[in-house]
């Protein structure tokens, strides 16, 4: 007996990212997150608004929680009973990837950004 695949879905976009759970199956569009359960019935489609124009990397869904990671606004975190409602989420950490110097003192954590210009003369 040979195998065979039967298509469910033709997306006609370019796939981002996939991500499952045990329940769900979690694509990622350009512009918008499908979330599908085990059956491969659509749960939920999440599209930008107004407020939020963005281009994602990936998305996850897990316990009615979706989170969108975008290029533009970082995590966006929204429920699958609110799909238009948007929270960003920001780490309370550095604001750049372009460390200068780091120094842990007196139970404080202090980052410094920059760097030196070294002026050679000719």
């Amino acid at each position: 007996m040979e195998a065979s695949l039967t298509e469910k879905v033709n997306f006609n976009k370019e796939i981002k990212n996939i991500k499952s759970t045990t329940t769900n199956l979690c694509i990622s569009l350009d512009k918008e997150a499908r979330i599908y359960d085990s059956s491969m019935n659509l749960v939920q489609d999440l599209l930008q608004n107004l407020e939020y124009d963005y281009s994602l990397n990936t998305a996850f869904f897990e316990d009615d929680m979706v989170f969108l990671a975008t290029k533009e606004f970082g995590i966006l975190e929204t429920t699958i009973s609110q799909p238009t409602t948007y929270s960003e989420i920001h780490p309370e950490g550095p604001l750049s990837n372009a460390v200068f110097s780091i120094t842990a003192q007196n139970n404080n954590f202090w980052v410094v950004y920059g760097g030196y210009i070294v002026l050679i003369h000719h």
